[in-house]
């Protein structure tokens, strides 16, 4: 027999849900990290990242950085968000890749 516990993970209502995805669907690679509860309201942490502007160094090696972004945001119960929300970012240094690509032709107007 399985022990039960009487702890529930907390989950969202429509209208949490719905500002979560339109959140989601704005902002590319983000994924909801955690839900929770505090104070009856919904604490929901987002992370997303994206790329640095490559910078071509040869046919065959480019530098190129990461942003990587966290946001715990606190939903009210008809789905709107709080007007604080934490939020952080961590850069990652530019660092020098290979392509897997070949570059012919022009590359520039």
């Amino acid at each position: 027999m399985k022990n039960k516990s009487s702890y529930r993970k907390p989950r969202l209502n429509k209208k949490q849900r719905a500002w979560v995805n339109s959140f989601l669907s704005s902002h590319p690679n983000a994924r909801v990290r955690s839900i929770y509860e505090l104070d009856g309201d919904r604490v929901v942490e987002i992370e997303w990242w994206e790329n640095t502007n490559r910078i071509i160094l040869d046919p065959k090696t480019y530098i190129q950085g990461i942003i990587s972004y966290k946001m715990r945001v606190k939903l009210r119960k008809f789905g709107d968000a709080r007007k604080t929300a934490e939020f952080s970012y961590r850069i990652t240094p530019p660092e020098k890749r290979t392509a897997s690509w070949h570059l012919t032709g022009q590359l520039s107007l």
